[in-house]
């Protein structure tokens, strides 16, 4: 909503804008030309400034009259066309805002406006390789919601969407801007976090996700309480390529859950 509205405001400024800048034009060659040109041509033949005197200089000058008054018209016309100009420059803008619009609907999560799997996987690559050349440390986070499907059969699907939404809210606030948090589907989301400084930057991650889920979701009046198990998997020790540290992440996140649930597992080659 912010986005749309956001959007609007330039464009009424732009429209008015591009207004002022004609009606300037307009006035300074359809009201103010006229005059220096009328007053300048009395000056010269010497006659009193009255309708009388007018009169008989635009019948003895014809040609006169027709200079005075053709910036009239011009600045009509630039009036006119400032205002088709504020037209286009207006489908202009919708068709951007339009582009960002479908752009955002290609690369984000309907539900939660996070990044899909699409985005996800284009920040993955550019991850990895940063952290090949550089010889970078980065670590894929796996989070998967305890026993979700209870929350929906307890509380309906529009009580577990805003659960759904507050979480991702709750753990994207926890991210640094050079990591990136997507929801793959369902209650299931992945961070994939670059340079994290050893092992104690991951588990320091994860400790804040658990926490920060841990804290009851008020919805609707209705309190929700949930947990969340975590995998990680860990470049490049536990894989060198997004689907292996992908797959060897969701391996951790399920042996989490086989122990007891709302803790996170590193993954073991064991």
């Amino acid at each position: 909503m912010d986005y749309k509205s956001n959007n609007k405001t330039v464009k009424s400024r732009t429209r008015k804008r591009i207004l002022i800048e004609y009606i300037i034009v307009g006035m300074l060659f359809g009201v103010l030309f006229p005059i220096f040109s009328i007053v300048y041509e009395l000056y010269a033949m010497q006659l009193d400034a009255t309708f009388a005197s007018l009169s008989i200089v635009y019948i003895n000058n014809p040609l006169l009259y027709i200079i005075s008054t053709a910036p009239f018209f011009l600045g009509l016309f630039s009036f006119i066309a400032g205002i088709k100009q504020a037209d286009v420059e207006d489908e202009k803008q919708q068709i951007e805002i339009k582009e960002k619009e479908i752009a955002k609907i290609a690369y984000h999560d309907s539900l939660t406006g996070l990044p899909n799997r699409v985005l996800l996987n284009e920040r993955f690559n550019l991850i990895l390789a940063l952290a090949h050349r550089q010889k970078k440390s980065a670590a894929v986070i796996f989070i998967d919601l305890d026993n979700f499907k209870t929350v929906n059969d307890k509380f309906g699907h529009a009580i577990g969407d805003e659960v759904i939404i507050e979480t991702a809210k709750r753990i994207n606030n926890i991210m640094r801007h050079e990591d990136t948090i997507s929801r793959l589907g369902g209650d299931e989301f992945i961070a994939v976090v670059y340079n994290h400084k050893g092992t104690s930057g991951v588990v320091n991650v994860s400790e804040k996700i658990i926490n920060c889920i841990a804290k009851p979701f008020k919805i609707n009046e209705q309190n929700v309480s949930l947990s969340v198990s975590i995998g990680i998997a860990l470049y490049p020790t536990d894989g060198e390529d997004r689907e292996s540290l992908m797959k060897n992440a969701d391996a951790a996140m399920y042996r989490a859950k086989e122990n007891g649930k709302n803790r996170f597992e590193f993954f073991s080659h064991l």
